[in-house]
């Protein structure tokens, strides 16, 4: 994963990168998979990082880092072999001016 040094409550734009450490090139689907502070889940549609092929991409979007705390992130990847969950990272989400 790399962000900038620290992220706010309310940034868009900043760019998550997931290293699974396996090929992704034949991947049909490559999603993050999240469970927020406050326990809820939702998943954020990836990308495959074109200069990394162990690589996904996402881009934080407006509404995404809605409350302050701990996000678990899983990379996902789907294949015609199967369905693969990636390591647990965790981003940890500022509230502002802190």
């Amino acid at each position: 994963m790399r962000y900038t040094d620290k992220v706010y409550v309310g940034d868009e734009g900043t760019v998550i990168i997931l290293d699974t450490l396996i090929d992704l090139s034949d991947a049909n689907i490559v999603k993050v998979l999240v469970k927020k502070p406050d326990g809820s889940e939702t998943e954020w549609g990836a990308v495959l990082d074109d200069e990394r092929s162990t690589c996904m991409k996402y881009i934080i979007q407006h509404g995404d880092l809605d409350i302050s705390g701990k996000y678990f992130l899983q990379a996902y990847v789907e294949n015609n072999v199967g369905k693969w969950r990636g390591n647990t990272v965790i981003l940890n989400v500022h509230d502002k001016f802190r």
